[in-house]
């Protein structure tokens, strides 16, 4: 997964590619992890008054949710 701010629009956008997931009910489902993990972090939130990306890569829906939480939990620790 990678994070990149764009200072042109506010809140946070999860792609999700049907090369990742080819299920929307897949991509549906991750894009919940990935938006309850930020939200219950317990690590201090990156501003979101500046958009970010998130990108997922292929891998990322073998991940379970213990797995993915660990990773993103890093990302957002990297960006502060």
């Amino acid at each position: 997964m990678t994070f990149k701010p764009d200072p042109q629009l506010e809140g946070l956008i999860i792609v999700i590619s049907k090369k990742v997931a080819k299920l929307a009910t897949q991509r549906n489902k991750l894009r919940r992890r990935i938006k309850e993990t930020i939200r219950t972090s317990t690590t201090p939130k990156p501003c979101f008054g500046v958009v970010g990306y998130l990108y997922t890569r292929k891998g990322v829906i073998d991940l379970d949710f213990i797995e993915l939480k660990k990773e993103l939990l890093e990302i957002i620790q990297k960006i502060d």
